[in-house]
């Protein structure tokens, strides 16, 4: 049987994610074994899977129709029934933890430390 070269090329990114995620997961075992460097790690933590992720960005919401993982099993707002889907995505942001402050209290003691005597 003959694969569309899409399917391929998105199967083939899908595949290097993985890889690198065991890497990175696995990477004392790699860098002990002399394998791999922690900047060859590094540089694919920071540079090469974000390339991918951009690649895979188009097919992201077919690859997860494709796993038929329900809406609720990944916490999306995506798949709204009232279809106020930014709606819900404004409201989740504003409720979550790290948005409370305009200014987080670590950046308010860090300027306050900044200014004292000491």
């Amino acid at each position: 049987s003959h694969q569309h070269p899409s399917i391929s090329f998105v199967l083939q990114q899908i595949f290097y994610v993985f890889a690198i995620h065991t890497l990175r997961n696995e990477s004392i075992d790699f860098i002990r074994l002399k394998l791999l460097s922690p900047d060859q790690i590094y540089d694919l933590e920071t540079h090469v899977l974000p390339d991918i992720y951009t690649r895979l960005r188009p097919n992201l919401v077919a690859l997860v129709d494709a796993f038929d993982f329900h809406d609720n099993e990944i916490d999306s707002c995506l798949g709204r029934y009232d279809g106020k889907v930014y709606e819900a995505l404004l409201e989740r942001a504003r409720l979550n933890p790290s948005n409370r402050y305009k200014v987080p209290p670590v950046w308010v003691s860090l300027k306050q430390g900044n200014s004292s005597k000491l």
